[in-house]
């Protein structure tokens, strides 16, 4: 019997994809090792969006083939690798499997032939594990709250973005399938559930059956509202464009929907908007911000934001952080931009913006958000918080959940507490973190 190491970077989908692996190869008969030095096989599941994150890919792999054992089998797959293709291997020779997004879940078939002098490559989508079966097979991180992938791929082709690329088009989840999905978890005592998709508001374009039905984002969240045993839900990610009346209606209306929602801004230059490729200009953002606003009292918002994209002049930098004082993100992902190659916006030679200056505009935009961030989180002191206690902190020694407004609320002890949901009276906070003490029931 081989034991595996399954090392994870990016999103929450890939997040998701790992536990969907990680189950799947025990129920082959693989034991999970206790880490990558001290494993028989080390699975890197792989995200390209930002070049950073693959830089630490691959140095990790030269320190697993240092000290990790001998005979060891290294697996890469997902973004990384569908993107490179071949030439990973002439850059990475310490590399004996890869795969590409849409195989990974193929994982156990290529570890059985793997360990002879030939490596493997294979980039190809099919066939693909069935979306049930990996479903049922998922080693999951909670008892509690659990991802849902409701659609893969991106038809978008931001200018920037490297997803179109490295996971292909926009194919949505049959929603029987989504259903089911929630009602296995139910079942097995899972209260919180987050929807996944790259872009969660145009779901339903195109079904992974073959059909093109009438049925939206805003149909699947009124069929999940009918499910009972639902505490609280959640979805990711939403593009400002496609977030229709629709959906805002059901939000406004849900008892379960969380008053939250990560909405990637990117710029707060119509200019840079449109040379991104977005499509919806800062107004058009605003509007359903406000919307959202006024129909559910307190509702945060999340975003990200990209510092020093061709062409940003400082107007345009002001313009952002102007965008960022308006709507008071709870909490924002700000990023320089670096070039990434396939995308539209890796030929562009023209007003670019030195390492320097951005940088420079990032670190002052942190900054500024630090700021936002902790008066808001102060706003919540005294306030009584619902909350879902679906894990422990990251010391191990109190429990820890997600308010509504997708706040991470902290409880000190309280072990046996864990699982259920309790009001919680909110007596301090940090930027990022909510601190308080139980109320009696």
């Amino acid at each position: 019997m081989k034991n595996f190491f399954l090392i994870n970077y990016g999103c929450q989908m890939n997040v998701l994809e790992a536990e969907k692996m990680k189950g799947l190869l025990i129920a082959e008969g693989y034991e999970e090792a206790p880490d990558e030095f001290n494993s028989d096989v080390v699975i890197m599941n792989t995200c390209a969006v930002r070049e950073t994150a693959e830089r630490k890919i691959f140095g990790k792999i030269g320190q697993i083939r240092k000290h990790g054992r001998p005979g060891l089998l290294i697996a890469v797959c997902g973004c990384v690798t569908q993107v490179s293709g071949e030439s990973i291997f002439e850059k990475y020779p310490g590399i004996d499997i890869v795969l590409g997004s849409g195989n990974k879940m193929n994982i156990a078939a290529y570890l059985s032939k793997a360990g002879s002098s030939a490596r493997i490559l294979d980039l190809g989508n099919g066939p693909e594990r069935d979306s049930a079966e990996c479903a049922q097979l998922a080693k999951r991180g909670s008892e509690y709250s659990a991802f849902i992938e409701i659609m893969k791929g991106c038809d978008n082709f931001c200018a920037y973005c490297i997803v179109p690329y490295a996971r292909g088009g926009e194919v949505s989840l049959p929603p029987v399938l989504v259903l089911d999905e929630i009602k296995m978890l139910i079942d097995r005592g899972y209260k919180e559930f987050t929807l996944l998709g790259q872009n969660v508001n145009s779901y339903g374009k195109k079904f992974a059956d073959g059909s093109e039905r009438r049925f939206r984002f805003h149909d699947l969240l009124g069929e999940i509202e009918k499910i009972k045993g639902i505490f609280r839900l959640r979805f990711i990610t939403s593009h400002p464009r496609d977030l229709s009346s629709e959906t805002i209606d059901v939000m406004a209306s849900s008892g379960i929907i969380a008053h939250s929602l990560h909405l990637p801004a990117q710029s707060g230059s119509d200019r840079i908007l449109k040379a991104m490729n977005r499509g919806y200009t800062i107004s058009e953002y605003l509007e359903k911000v406000e919307r959202l606003k006024k129909d559910i009292p307190g509702f945060a918002f999340t975003t990200d934001i990209i510092f020093g994209f061709p062409g940003e002049t400082e107007s345009d930098y002001r313009d952002t952080l102007n965008l960022m004082e308006r709507v008071r993100f709870k909490n924002a992902f700000l990023f320089r931009y670096s070039e990434r190659r396939k995308t539209a916006a890796s030929g562009i030679s023209e007003g670019l913006v030195d390492n320097e200056e951005k940088l420079s505009r990032l670190q002052n935009a942190i900054e500024i958000q630090k700021k936002i961030s902790l008066e808001e989180s102060i706003g919540y002191v005294g306030a009584t918080k619902n909350v879902l206690f679906s894990s422990l902190d990251r010391k191990g020694r109190n429990i820890s959940g997600r308010d509504t407004h997708d706040m991470i609320v902290i409880v000190e002890n309280n072990m046996d507490k864990l699982g259920t949901v309790r009001d919680v009276l909110i007596e301090r906070a940090n930027s990022f973190t909510l601190y308080g003490r139980l109320k009696s029931a």
